[in-house]
């Protein structure tokens, strides 16, 4: 999605996106929250919060949902 979305942040079309994140591996080769970050980060929207994390059976951070807006 975020791939498919870059023409339209490069236009400034889209000023926040929405993301289910993931910090613990649910399948393997998954793309987790720092691999977003990293891809969304480099089209210019900063990380405004995270949302409804919740944690794995072992106590860890498993996922949540993450709120980026675009720098202005």
């Amino acid at each position: 999605m975020l791939r498919g979305a870059q023409g339209l942040f490069a236009q400034g079309a889209i000023r926040s996106v929405f993301l289910e994140v993931y910090f613990d591996p649910v399948y393997r080769g998954m793309p987790l929250m720092w691999d977003l970050h990293a891809q969304i980060a480099s089209s210019e929207f900063v990380l405004h919060g995270l949302y409804f994390l919740v944690a794995g059976n072992r106590g860890n951070l498993s996922y949540g949902n993450a709120l980026y807006i675009l720098e202005s």
